[in-house]
């Protein structure tokens, strides 16, 4: 594979220099709470400091874009009118006409799956194969809640499990990586340069994770497009009114990027 994604995934992978910055930055939040003991609790200065330093790691671990933690990617390198369309929490109903649709238009996506739906939408899965489009680790069970917190056992399950099931279906995977709605774990980068794999975040979200208002998000995303960016969207999602609508507002998008100029980068492996 040798593309725009692909040498901006490589470019953004997990170094040796940065798992050593990570480390020293995770041990000086233990810092804290061993100063303000020292202190008896009573100096302002040892507190100032130890919400300065949580802080950072909070940053770090709650803002998407952050790389505080490592390296992730957020845009592509490139000057020229060219987007990523990402499209997350997949397998769904939607997948097959998705892809179909994509394809009628001439584009390719990256489509990031949760690993334990992927035996439950066999057609939708050929789809996306037939169609050429990607596929791309969101985890097995999409633990949005609890991911930041897990121990790596069971952070490595959730990146190892999808990898595994989606080798089996020889599906066309990318070597990246996105967190449940981007929230990190502090482990999370040691595991994934073992696995060579990329974190990979986003320029522009469509806010559609909950619900699917393309009257909002449209004009949202639309606003902001510059060259390299990654967009989200999310599909399997409904309306206000129940109805499905992520097909509908992903066509409207792709109408819309078209019409501003820009073009959909290349994504097969």
């Amino acid at each position: 594979m040798d593309s725009l994604i692909a040498r901006a995934l490589a470019a953004r992978q997990v170094t040796t220099a940065s798992i050593w910055l990570r480390r020293a930055f995770l041990l000086l939040n233990l810092t804290p709470p061993v100063l303000v003991g020292l202190t008896g609790g009573t100096e302002l200065w040892a507190w100032i400091y130890a919400m300065v330093v949580h802080h950072g790691l909070l940053v770090g671990l709650f803002l998407p874009r952050s790389n505080w933690l490592g390296p992730i990617l957020n845009q592509l390198p490139t000057d020229e009118k060219i987007v990523w369309l990402t499209i997350d929490d997949g397998p769904s109903d939607d997948t097959a006409e998705l892809a179909q649709m994509l394809a009628a238009h001439g584009i390719s996506a990256t489509f990031f799956l949760q690993g334990r739906k992927l035996h439950d939408f066999p057609e939708a899965l050929a789809a996306l194969k037939r169609h050429g489009h990607t596929v791309a680790n969101h985890t097995q069970n999409h633990p949005l809640a609890w991911f930041w917190i897990y121990p790596p056992p069971k952070v490595a399950r959730e990146i190892d499990e999808f990898q595994g099931a989606a080798a089996a279906l020889r599906l066309p995977v990318l070597p990246a990586f996105r967190c449940p709605a981007g929230l990190k774990n502090p482990f999370l980068h040691t595991l994934l340069q073992s696995r060579k794999l990329t974190l990979t975040g986003w320029t522009i979200r469509a806010y559609d994770g909950i619900r699917c208002d393309a009257q909002r998000s449209l004009p949202h995303l639309l606003s902001r497009l510059t060259p390299g960016a990654i967009l989200l969207v999310h599909e399997g999602k409904m309306d206000a009114s129940g109805a499905p609508a992520s097909v509908a507002f992903i066509q409207e998008l792709v109408a819309g990027v078209q019409k501003a100029g820009y073009r959909f980068a290349e994504t097969s492996v």
